[in-house]
């Protein structure tokens, strides 16, 4: 049986519009790599899109998935979207 990958994403919406996002874990969890996180990410974004356009037709459905394609296109190519980013080292030996 695979290893148990599990984190907390928390999220909030602040006064300038912007959604600000934490990452944390419980104190006896295994700290993933980078690379881990993303794959999880990856994995619960598709999961979670897959879910609700279940009922939805073809054309939301499309809308839908450009919207998020979109989002993270405009949130790569702009300058300010991590420069409040601060990348706390944490010891892996968990």
């Amino acid at each position: 049986m695979g290893e148990l990958k599990r984190m907390i994403l928390e999220g909030e919406n602040k006064d300038d519009g912007r959604l600000y996002i934490n990452f944390k874990y419980f104190q006896d969890d295994k700290i993933m790599s980078e690379l881990e996180i993303v794959g999880l990410l990856t994995a619960s974004l598709s999961m979670s899109i897959k879910s609700i356009i279940v009922n939805m037709d073809y054309e939301t459905q499309g809308r839908l998935l450009k919207d998020v394609v979109g989002t993270l296109e405009s949130e790569f190519s702009s300058c300010d979207s991590f420069k409040d980013l601060k990348k706390h080292v944490i010891n892996k030996q968990r």
